[in-house]
């Protein structure tokens, strides 16, 4: 009865599983020639080829993207700090080319801010 059940979930567990794959794909910016080495597997939709074979390769692939994922979290924690850096760069010379910037009843706090910028 269970394998019943599965046979009639896989489809659906496919999907998910395909989903999970697009989403890793992205995270971890696969190039297209990566992608296309699972096309294979990964473009099948002929419900008579989606079996547990199928769905256990979709679980293998996942499982490598994700500790692609895992090795590659450090850089991308670097490069998100990074752009945060660069984001803040941007504000404070707009906030240095505004001369109004001072004349207001926060200059002091305006002038801290900065500070704490640099």
């Amino acid at each position: 009865r269970l394998h019943e059940l599965k046979a009639v979930m896989i489809g659906k567990l496919i999907r998910e599983q395909r989903q999970t794959i697009e989403e890793l794909w992205e995270r971890t910016n696969s190039s297209d020639g990566e992608k296309a080495s699972f096309d294979r597997y990964f473009y099948v939709n002929d419900e008579d080829k989606l079996t547990d074979v199928l769905l256990a390769k979709h679980e293998e692939y996942a499982g490598a993207l994700n500790a692609k994922l895992e090795k590659m979290q450090p850089i991308l924690d670097l490069i998100g700090r990074r752009e945060s850096i660069i984001e803040e760069r941007v504000e404070l010379e707009m906030l240095q080319k505004d001369p109004d910037r001072l004349k207001g009843r926060n200059a002091s706090k305006q002038l801290m801010k900065e500070e704490k910028m640099m």
